[in-house]
C-alpha cells in the first residue's frame, strides 16, 4: 500500500511473503477519495501476482515491484508497462523485484530483485533515466553474490539502508540464523556500503525476546523484513525482523523497540512478531511510525522509541484473511 497526493491511496494484493499461508492477489487498486470507493487499474496484468512495493514518483508515475518483475505507470495508473524483468522466462526467480524505491531528488530509481534462494540476478539494480533502462549494480562492500536473497530498502537524502536476508543459510536449512546483515550507503548505490547490523549484535540488544526460543534476529528474514528511514532525522531508522530495532545513531548502535514477546520477561504493551511493513507519519513535527505484522497494525510516536510504548490499531478493522495451512513438522508461527 502506497498514500499518494491528497486522498489518493494505492493497494497491491497478494502476499508477497512466500510462506505456506499467501495468496496470489487480484491487481491493484485506487482510491482517490480516501478510501470510500475504489477502482481497478492494469486490468488483469497483476492478476495471480505478490505486489512487495508500489512507489509513488512525480507527475503521476508509479513504480509496482512484483513477483514476475518492475512495471512502471506513467499515467496515474492508466497504463503499465514491464521495466525490469531480467530472469525472463527461463528463469521467473530473477523476476522477484523484493523492493524499488525512488532515490530524493533525482531521476534515479532503485530496484532489488532477492529471491530467498538465491539467483544469479539478484542484487540492486538502478535506473538513472527515471525507468527506461535498468542496469544491475557492482556495488562495493556489500554482500557476496550468493548470499544475496530477499532485500528491503529506504533511501533518504544522502543515505540508503538495506537489510539482506542470506541466500546461504536458507539453502543450509539453518534453522537458527538466516539474517546477512545491515547495510548502509552514503555515496549511492554503488557503495562503500558498510555492514551496520548482524543478528548477534540484534541478538545482545537490550529487551530483545527471540533468544527465549532458540534463534537469532532475521531467522526468517525471507519472511518478515523491512528497514524504514525515520522522515525528520535520517540517523534514526526502524528496522524490521521477527522483532523491531532502531538506530538513533546511524547504525552504530541498535536497541529493541519491538520483543517477540515478553515471555523473557518485561512490561507494558509490545507489538506482535513478525514484521512485514512500516510507515511514517510527522504530526507537529513528531514522527510515528506505523508498523505492519503477523498481529495488525500498531503505531509509536516520539523521536525515542521504546518496547512498551505501543498502541494497538487493530480494534476498529473490519478485515479478515483466512487461510489454511499443513506442516509435516516442527514449530509454525
Amino acid at each position: 500500500m502506497s498514500a499518494g497526493a491528497g486522498n489518493a491511496v494505492w493497494v497491491g494484493t497478494g502476499e508477497a511473503n512466500t510462506s505456506s499461508d499467501s495468496y496470489y492477489g487480484a491487481g491493484i487498486y485506487v482510491s482517490k477519495d480516501g478510501g470510500a470507493t475504489w477502482s481497478k487499474k492494469g486490468g488483469s496484468m497483476f492478476n495471480q501476482a505478490t505486489i512487495f512495493k508500489i512507489a509513488l514518483g512525480k507527475h503521476g508515475n508509479l513504480e509496482v515491484a512484483t513477483n514476475h518483475g518492475l512495471y512502471q505507470s506513467t499515467d496515474d495508473g492508466k497504463t503499465f508497462q514491464q521495466v525490469l524483468a531480467p530472469g525472463g522466462t527461463a528463469d521467473p526467480y530473477g523476476n522477484f523485484v523484493t523492493d524499488v524505491t525512488y532515490l530524493p531528488g533525482s531521476n534515479n530509481i532503485v530496484a532489488l530483485i532477492g529471491w530467498r534462494g538465491g539467483d544469479t540476478k539478484n542484487g540492486i539494480w538502478q535506473s538513472t533515466d527515471g525507468g527506461t533502462t535498468f542496469k544491475k549494480v557492482s556495488p562495493t562492500g556489500f554482500a557476496a553474490q550468493a548470499n544475496i536473497g530477499r532485500m528491503s530498502i529506504s533511501a533518504a537524502t544522502g543515505v540508503e539502508y538495506v537489510v539482506v536476508q542470506d541466500a546461504v543459510l536458507f539453502n543450509q536449512g539453518s534453522g537458527t540464523h538466516g539474517l546477512n546483515g545491515v547495510y548502509k550507503s552514503t555515496a549511492g548505490p554503488k557503495g562503500p556500503w558498510t555492514k551496520v547490523a548482524v543478528d548477534t549484535q540484534l541478538y545482545a540488544s537490550a529487551g530483545s525476546a527471540i533468544h527465549c526460543y532458540g534463534e537469532y534476529p532475521g531467522v526468517q528474514a525471507w519472511y518478515d523484513q523491512y528497514v524504514s528511514i525515520d522522515p525528520t532525522n535520517t540517523s534514526h531508522v526502524v528496522l524490521g525482523l521477527e522483532e523491531i530495532y532502531d538506530t538513533s545513531d546511524g547504525g552504530s548502535t541498535w536497541k529493541t523497540i519491538g520483543r517477540y514477546s515478553n515471555a523473557c520477561g518485561g512490561a507494558g504493551t509490545t507489538t506482535h512478531p513478525d514484521q512485514h511493513a512500516a510507515t511514517w507519519a510527522v504530526v507537529s513535527g513528531k514522527p510515528t511510525v506505523f508498523v505492519g505484522n503477523d498481529g495488525g497494525v500498531w503505531k509509536q510516536t516520539g523521536a525515542v522509541l521504546d518496547n512498551a510504548s505501543w498502541t494497538n490499531l487493530n480494534t476498529n478493522l473490519s478485515i479478515t484473511q483466512p487461510y489454511y495451512a499443513e506442516s509435516s513438522g516442527g514449530r509454525t508461527r
